[in-house]
Order: structure tokens, then sequence, then C-alpha cells
């Protein structure tokens, strides 16, 4: 079957041979030589109102991501995918027209996408559009997939790279999240030689053996763990952006565990990919450090608590217990101290609630 008008050009001529070309469907070949299990997404077919709509819910299906996006009204919009997956990685093929998007990191992944801007510019940034790298043609950048995060595009754009499991790379490369979110040239060193993988895997994916695909992820592997070793080891000034851009993802994975008593600076720094020392210096800026700001919330949370009739017959210590407490002394000093006011009289129709 030909490819439709409005494909990608290049993605058509890599793409025909592998996977049938059924635009506006998701098709799956598992046949052939390779019996590589793969996977195609393309727009062409759909009609215009409800492409937006349609690639959106395929995003949602086989990423989990909750997605907005605006395509740019002067081009039509189309979107050409595929995946390919071999072994415990997945081959990520796509380009389209000029879009914005937005995504809802998905925290249940525990997945990474490391990207080879092949044609096309564009700015990623978090969920607002702020803090906004540049992604430029010959770039690869990482891409955690638990994050939020925005993307514009400048004109068509043309992409490859893969997915692989985040707890593969950590054991390799346990600092590798300090490079996400930032576009890295690959014009040479090591850099090049992980563009040059992953042009190669697109190239040969359909010749490729189910045995031998399932033999690629170590080595692939080995070569991006070299590859952000070898950055870890080089001089560099901090990236603009990169602290606030880290600092979010500590408050956000504090607040989604706030009420866990066992809330470390080192559990957090463990699950966001950062050292201890690099957290507390996050901090440094801030008025307060992380575990005050931590408590600080806690207490917030305990007076809202406190405040709602419907928790009226809850006692103050089983509030404070469930908010992380274990030090029922301690919460009272620390609400006194913050709310100038007791637990018991931040109750509606106690005294000093009643007077204040």
């Amino acid at each position: 079957m030909e490819a439709n008008a409005g494909v990608v050009p290049g993605m058509a001529s890599a793409l025909s041979g592998r996977l049938p070309i059924m635009a506006g469907m998701a098709t799956r070949s598992t046949g052939g030589a390779s019996d590589v299990s793969a996977l195609r997404l393309a727009t062409n077919s759909v009609t215009a109102d409800d492409r937006v709509d349609w690639w959106c819910d395929q995003l949602n299906q086989h990423f989990g991501l909750e997605c907005w996006l605006e395509p740019d009204r002067q081009h039509p919009f189309h979107i050409d995918l595929a995946l390919t997956h071999f072994g415990t990685m997945t081959l990520i093929e796509s380009g389209g027209s000029p879009l914005r998007l937005r995504h809802r990191g998905n925290s249940g992944s525990g997945r990474v996408f490391l990207q080879l801007q092949q044609e096309g510019a564009w700015h990623l940034g978090d969920s607002s559009g702020s803090n906004a790298s540049r992604v430029d043609p010959d770039s690869l950048v990482l891409i955690h997939v638990r994050d939020d995060a925005a993307y514009t595009t400048f004109g068509a754009f043309r992409q490859t790279g893969i997915m692989f499991d985040e707890a593969a790379l950590t054991d390799l490369c346990p600092r590798w999240q300090r490079f996400a979110f930032r576009p890295m040239p690959a014009d040479r060193g090591l850099a090049a030689m992980v563009r040059t993988h992953l042009l190669s895997l697109t190239a040969q994916v359909r010749t490729i053996g189910c045995h031998d695909a399932s033999s690629l992820a170590a080595p692939t592997l080995a070569l991006i763990s070299a590859w952000l070793g070898s950055l870890d080891n080089e001089p560099h000034a901090e990236i603009p952006g990169l602290p606030d851009f880290h600092r979010r993802r500590v408050k956000e994975f504090v607040l989604n565990n706030l009420c866990d008593p066992l809330l470390t600076v080192e559990r957090v720094a463990q699950a966001v990919g950062l050292s201890v020392r690099y957290v507390h210096k996050l901090f440094e800026s801030e008025s307060t450090g992380l575990m005050h700001w931590a408590i600080a919330k806690r207490l917030e949370y305990c007076r809202q608590r406190l405040a709602d009739p419907r928790y009226a017959n809850r006692r103050v210590s089983d509030i404070a217990y469930e908010a992380g407490f274990n030090d029922m002394a301690h919460f009272s000093r620390s609400f006194r101290r913050q709310f100038g006011t007791s637990p018991t009289q931040a109750r509606p129709g106690s005294s000093a609630h009643a007077a204040g």
C-alpha cells in the first residue's frame, strides 16, 4: 500500500517495507523475516476535525500520557509515528507538521526516551512552557516519561529514538537524571557514536531477527551510559533553568509523599535521581530547607483538617499521625510556632477560634 499524501518526507520510505501503511489506524505487524513486534500510527485518513483528539487518545493509550495539542493553523495537521519493540527497548520514529504539545507525565512509568532530532527544531520545557531549551537537528535529549513537559516545533520535524527501562539505565549510570531534558550536540565523540547507532537501528530494524533484536538492549544501554558517563566527567557550567526544574521535581515528589513518616532528604534524592548534596544545594536559595518546607506543608495539612467540620470527630493525634508526625509534643510546638495557636484551639467552636 502506498503512503498517503501528507506523510512526512523521509518517513514513508523509512517505514514502507516494514509496516503496512494504514493512516488513521493503529497497525501492528509481527510477521515476516524480522518477527519484531511493530505498531504504526498515522493521522492521514482521519478527518481533519478529528485528528487532534484521535492523536491525543493514541498517546494516552500507548504511553499513558494526558496531552493537550495545538496544531499550527497555517499547516494541515498530520503526524506519522512507528513503534518497533525488540527486546526491552522500543524504537520510535516520528515526524509531522508544526505543533504545540503539552503532556502530563505518567507517574507510574519507569521509562526513559532518548531522542535524536533529525529534521526541524523545537523547544522543550516544563508543562507551562517556561524554562525551554532549543533542540536543534543532530541533537540528543533524554526525556523522562513520568515528568510533565511541553514541546513547540518550528516547521515540520522528524525524529528517531529509543525508549527503555529507567532502572536499567540507573544501574549503569546512577546520575543520568542530571542530563534529562538537556539537549546535547551529537557531532563528535561518544555522542556521535550514539547518533550513528540510533540511525543504524532505524535503517536496519526491518532486517533484524527476534533473537538478534533481544540481544541489542545491553550493548545499546552500555553505549548510552558510556556517553553519559563521559559527560559526567567533563567540567561544565550549570544549565540555565535546570535548578528550578529539579526543584519543582523534588517538591512534587515530597507533596505526593507528604504523609509518609519515613520521608527524608536521602529518600527524596534517591527517588528523583539526584545526590543528597545537590538536593540540599537546590534549597540554599529558598527561605527554608527542604524538610522544613515539608513540615510546613504537613502542618498546613493538619490545620485544614482541624478546621474542617467533617473531621470534628477525629482526634488531634490521629490527624497528626496521618500527616506523618510521630511525636505529638513536637507537632504541638511546631503548630503553635507556625500558626500562633494550639492544634486544639484551631478547631471550630474553640474559644481561640471563635475569638479569631
